[in-house]
Parts: C-alpha cells; sequence; structure tokens
C-alpha cells in the first residue's frame, strides 16, 4: 500500500512538473497568452522609415572679455561697453533680441597679495540664435575682435522636426503592414485588422547631435561651413491578425 501511494505522489510530480515546463516554454516564445489560448492567429512585424534632412536652425556661442588698453594694464575696456558695441553689432546683423541669451557670467583676476581692482576682467558668454550663418562673418567683421575670446558652434536645430517625425510613423506603419502583407501571403494567407501597434523609438534616439566647431575671424564675405545631415528616423511594432 505504502509503495502504491508513493508511485501516485510521484506521478502527480511529475505531471506538474510538466505543466510548469510547458507554461515557462510557452512564454518564452513571446506568444501572446491571450491570443495562444483564444485561437486567434497574429502576425508581428517591425515597421521603419528615415529621412535626412539640414539643419537650419544652428547656435553660436560667443565670450566677450575685458581686455587691458595700455600696456601698464592700468585701463580696461570695460565689460558694459564692450557688451553695448556687441549687442549693437549682433542687432545690426538682423539678429532678434528674443534669439539672443546669456550662457554665463565670470572674470578672473590676479588674486596674489599685491592684487588691485584693476586687475579683474569679467567676461560675458552669449548664445545667439541663428538661421543664416553669413551673419556670423559680418558680426566678426564689426565687433570689436579684441573683445571676443571665443566663438564656437554650440548645437543645432530644424524648425520643422515634428512634421519630419510625424509623416515617418505614418509611413513606418505603412512598412509594417506591406511587410506582414508579403510574409502572410506567401502562405497563401492574408492579414485581418490590427491588434495591437506600438512605438519603439527613444527620445535618444531621435536627439540631435553635434560637435563643437570654432569660428575664427576672417575677411570672406560668406562662411563655407556645411553640416553633416540629420538622419531621422522612426520604428513601430505591430501585430496584424492572420484571417
Amino acid at each position: 500500500m505504502k509503495a502504491l501511494l508513493l508511485l501516485t505522489a510521484l506521478i502527480l510530480a511529475g505531471n506538474c512538473q510538466a505543466q510548469s515546463s510547458v507554461s515557462k516554454s510557452t512564454s518564452e516564445s513571446g506568444v501572446d497568452q491571450s491570443d495562444f489560448h483564444s485561437g486567434r492567429r497574429y502576425i508581428s512585424v517591425n515597421g521603419s522609415a528615415e529621412k535626412e534632412v539640414t539643419p537650419d536652425i544652428i547656435y553660436i556661442s560667443v565670450t566677450i572679455k575685458e581686455y587691458f588698453i595700455d600696456a601698464a594694464q592700468k585701463q580696461k575696456a570695460s565689460v558694459d561697453d564692450l557688451e553695448k558695441n556687441f549687442l549693437r553689432t549682433v542687432y545690426a546683423a538682423g539678429i532678434n533680441g528674443s534669439d539672443i541669451s546669456i550662457e554665463s557670467i565670470s572674470g578672473y583676476g590676479n588674486w596674489g597679495p599685491k592684487r588691485k581692482t584693476e586687475s579683474f576682467l569679467a567676461s560675458k558668454r552669449y548664445q545667439l540664435k541663428l538661421t543664416d550663418l553669413d551673419k556670423v562673418n559680418y558680426i566678426m567683421l564689426k565687433v570689436d575682435q579684441k573683445a571676443v575670446s571665443n566663438m564656437f558652434i554650440s548645437g543645432y536645430d530644424y524648425s520643422k522636426l515634428e512634421d519630419v517625425k510625424k509623416n515617418l510613423r505614418i509611413e513606418a506603419m505603412k512598412n509594417a503592414k506591406t511587410k506582414a502583407m508579403y510574409m502572410i501571403g506567401a502562405l497563401n494567407e492574408s492579414i485581418g485588422p490590427v491588434i495591437e501597434a506600438e512605438e519603439q523609438d527613444s527620445d535618444q534616439g531621435n536627439r540631435i547631435s553635434f560637435n563643437r566647431m570654432s569660428i575664427e575671424s576672417n575677411d570672406r564675405q560668406s562662411t563655407d561651413l556645411e553640416f553633416k545631415k540629420l538622419k531621422i528616423s522612426s520604428t513601430v511594432k505591430v501585430r496584424f491578425q492572420i484571417q
């Protein structure tokens, strides 16, 4: 009797282990359990689309800094006067006040025992939003070049980026449908309505990156800077029912 009970217990344990193994295998296969148990057949595909665009918004960082006028370092061009001259030049270049912002204010000087107030040199860093790089040359030719300690391209953008993303999402959905149709068509089947659609894009994937690029003063009337085109992409995962 004891042997019979032991054999029965072993059989029950084996059945439980087999059921657990089947459930785990089905889950790991990626099959939706609700669709699996309902008997509904489906195909899941990824659709994608991409486009290259040329940036039309450029951000320029410009640092203006006080400097000594005389060799004895007794007199200096003040940051207030330099700022007025700089902003006058920027406005004359056709840049609106809303496209000008202050990024930082700093300064340095001789902080030793014999320091003097006049030894401190203040600086300000501005960011300019431009749609025309030729304005950079105008600014460099008109501004007090001794006052400009640094100028570089800090970033760029595309004004119609959201419209491009919207159109790419539509194209990605169409691409997914086309892919599902020919895959299922190879089996003499046809696709039905969409069961589920999910966007695969991440914010980092579509983030616009840039390399810091310095700008030097020259006598040319236009710049020769060319920007690498931005590649914008969209990817979606779509599940279609198989009719």
